[in-house]
């Protein structure tokens, strides 16, 4: 699975960066106080403090590791996108890309599909 992104534990959160084809995209993970337990846990915001998604934290299955799943939707962005913020250490985040439904959906279909909402 593809790295897209890195980030870096912050005051508010998690700060950092997604790399995608498209160019490099500066967001923040803000610590949503008093989420239940199905969250959303963090909002996602923009550098400018436009909100574009949400985060749950949650646990693997089989690795019963730690991860967070993150959701970010933003007009300047090519498609949502989704992934698992994974640790790599020293209050370092790595973002592993996630195709949704694990389809690839062209822009066009995919504004056809919002337009029919």
């Amino acid at each position: 699975m593809p790295r897209i992104g890195e980030f870096h534990e912050a005051e508010h959160g998690l700060k950092g960066h997604i790399h995608t084809r498209e160019g490099k995209f500066n967001i923040e993970l803000h610590r949503i106080e008093g989420a239940g337990a199905d969250g959303p846990h963090y909002d996602v915001k923009a550098p400018n403090g436009a909100e574009i998604g949400a985060a749950w934290n949650k646990v693997g299955k089989t690795s019963n590791e730690t991860y967070i799943r993150l959701s970010v939707d933003d007009m300047s962005m090519p498609s949502k996108i989704q992934g698992n913020l994974v640790k790599e250490g020293n209050g370092r985040y790595g973002l592993i890309w996630n195709r949704e439904n694990g389809q690839s959906v062209s822009r066009e279909k995919q504004a056809a599909n919002e337009i029919e909402r």
